[in-house]
């Protein structure tokens, strides 16, 4: 037999019968000073003895929700706040007189869709992240918090965090001789960068293919941005060389690593190239450096900022560890750093002190260690499965693609209507991201990015046939 009344599984049947009476107020059930039900009548409905219910009724009480009188029942408090509306209060508003700044937001991003195989866009196989691990370590990080460490901090970050953080990004990147600024993701990095290098008016390079919250900042903010052409050595800095002859540009952001969203790393002549380019014209280089902690095949290039004092590290621990941490960094020449930390304060104070701890602490334990080459081997497993199968595909389907050295996703082209494709794998319960998806402007769509980090072998050995199939049957 159901219960007469939802149990939101709270622990206990005093708890049950709070909420209860609680729901009741704040609809507007009981008016002001009202009595409700006697003890007799609620120990009845929730089936419990009338003890039960009197405690119930001294913690409300307790709580300011009711007031008791000697040999009367429980009133509603004459304090509590009502928070329903009676419909004889409503008003309709009329029309606004604001004016909103020029940006023009784009139409809200569709309604996720979740579907039984997801080719995400490299995002970590949340499955696989050992909660007991850092369940741990978050434990061990409280314990040994001061009370200083929960007030307001330094807007640049805990340091704690923000050395082992440094040295993770030493050993792994290169990056040596930054301060570095916590922040609460990369987004925020780019914005508070882009504030920092830019006026309304100002223009901005972008790869032509690329992350479309990254290109929403610079517009929200008054920034025209040039797109740059790709190519098999990544973003193309002779167009960018001929382009800042006749024009003044502010910054230049890229992804030159693994390419966001075609995987292709930046040659390193090309590197060399735009660094001289930065110094000599004066610009900025924003290097997101997404998905640095996964490389499969060989030695990744060297970061953009070993070599240029004018370039900005920006990095995040959505790919390495999970994205709701919220936890990225920017590696900044110690000049800038005052300022940024201004713009950061002005924005949100300072990024989360709980969260920096917590992983701080893991981070001095080997079992992030032992996590991140764990990640690493298992993802290498799914790329060398998703590879073989590609290069199967190659002739039979008349596809391409560049085997990326590491990252999390590859972009094949299918020399088909990619946006075709994708639509009818989605019917299938199969979702995958089509190019049009990242294309800023113009051309036909004929990519899909295959995000295999998500998906376990067994998962890629039943799904990769279907997705086959649905090319197969695309029109060119």
């Amino acid at each position: 037999m159901k219960p007469r009344y939802p149990i939101f599984r709270l622990k206990t049947k005093s708890k049950i019968i709070q909420k209860y009476i609680i729901d009741l107020i704040q609809s507007g059930h009981y008016v002001e000073v009202e009595t409700i039900p006697s003890t007799r009548d609620l120990a009845k409905k929730f089936r419990c003895s009338r003890l039960t219910v009197l405690n119930s009724m001294r913690e409300l009480v307790r709580e300011g929700w009711l007031e008791s009188n000697e040999r009367k029942r429980y009133r509603v408090s004459k304090d509590v706040p009502l928070l329903f509306v009676d419909s004889s209060q409503k008003q309709i508003l009329g029309n606004h007189t604001l004016k909103l700044s020029s940006f023009k937001p784009r139409s809200p991003e569709p309604e996720q869709v979740r579907c039984g195989f997801e080719f995400n866009a490299g995002n970590p196989d949340l499955r696989l992240f050992p909660m007991e691990d850092f369940r741990r370590a978050v434990g061990a990080g409280l314990k040994k918090t001061f009370a200083a460490n929960l007030t307001y901090g330094e807007p640049n970050g805990i340091k704690a965090f923000r050395e082992q953080y440094q040295e993770h990004l030493l050993k792994s990147r290169g990056i040596a001789k930054r301060e570095l600024l916590i922040t609460n993701g990369s987004q925020e990095a780019v914005f508070l960068l882009t504030r920092m290098l830019c006026q309304p008016g100002d223009t901005v390079v972008m790869e032509e293919l690329g992350y479309p919250p990254i290109r929403d900042i610079f517009q929200s903010m008054g920034v025209k941005i040039k797109y740059v052409t790709l190519d098999s050595e990544g973003l193309s800095v002779l167009e960018i060389a001929e382009y800042v002859k006749k024009h003044r540009i502010k910054a230049v952001y890229l992804t030159p690593l693994h390419q966001y969203p075609t995987t292709v790393a930046l040659s390193f002549q090309r590197r060399q190239i735009l660094s001289s380019l930065a110094l000599k014209n004066h610009f900025a280089i924003i290097e997101d450096d997404f998905d640095y902690d996964f490389h499969y095949t060989k030695i990744p290039p060297p970061s953009i900022s070993t070599q240029c004092a004018n370039s900005f590290y920006v990095c995040s621990m959505s790919k390495s560890l999970f994205p709701g941490l919220r936890l990225g960094a920017i590696a900044t020449h110690p000049n800038f750093s005052d300022e940024l930390s201004f713009l950061k304060r002005t924005l949100n104070r300072q990024t989360n002190s709980l969260a920096q701890i917590a992983v701080a602490s893991w981070m001095r334990n080997d079992t992030f260690l032992v996590h991140l080459r764990r990640m690493r081997r298992i993802y290498q497993e799914r790329y060398y499965f998703l590879i073989e199968a590609l290069q199967r595909w190659k002739d039979s389907l008349n596809i391409e693609f560049n085997t990326p050295n590491g990252g999390l996703c590859v972009w094949v082209d299918t020399r088909r209507d990619a946006d075709e494709i994708s639509r009818e794998l989605l019917k299938r319960n199969i979702k995958i991201s089509a190019e049009s998806e990242f294309r800023f402007h113009g051309h036909r769509s004929t990519h899909l990015r295959f995000g295999f980090s998500s998906l376990n072998l067994s998962e890629l050995k039943e799904v990769l046939p279907r997705v086959e199939n649905a090319i197969r049957k695309a029109k060119y």
